[in-house]
């Protein structure tokens, strides 16, 4: 059996090697997940937009979830050019309803209970969209 060589600053390397390359199989999950179901909904349907929502038994943590979103927003806008993609947070409301908090004063943030928050990525390809 042969042994590759190894040396101390590779060794040092590994660990980020290993944690990127993780990285970039999650993004590139999520981004043909998200652009099968975007793509099947245009064949298929007269929809001109697609909501993709992220479970908490997908994401390892809510923390490891923000370092993922900006890689598959920008990758989506790469294979949907000219739509709108964005990562939007739903958080029901005191009236029972689901209200994007994304654009809200962070002032407000402290108030608003986490836990019953929703993660969406956004795909509009309409011509109302920009």
């Amino acid at each position: 059996m042969s042994l590759t060589p190894y040396s101390a600053e590779a060794l040092r390397e590994l660990r980020a090697t290993s944690i990127y390359e993780n990285r970039l199989k999650r993004v590139n999950e999520y981004v043909t997940t998200i652009y099968t179901h975007v793509v099947r909904r245009a064949k298929e349907t007269e929809d001109t937009s697609f909501k993709y929502q992220f479970h908490l038994n997908q994401l390892d943590s809510f923390d490891s979830f923000d370092i993922y979103m900006g890689d598959i927003v920008n990758r989506l806008k790469e294979v949907f050019p000219d739509c709108s993609v964005k990562h939007i947070t739903m958080s029901m409301g005191f009236d029972g309803k689901m209200h994007n908090i994304t654009e809200i004063d962070e002032k407000a943030l402290p108030f608003i209970n986490r836990k019953s928050c929703q993660e969406y990525i956004v795909v509009d390809w309409s011509s109302t969209n920009l």
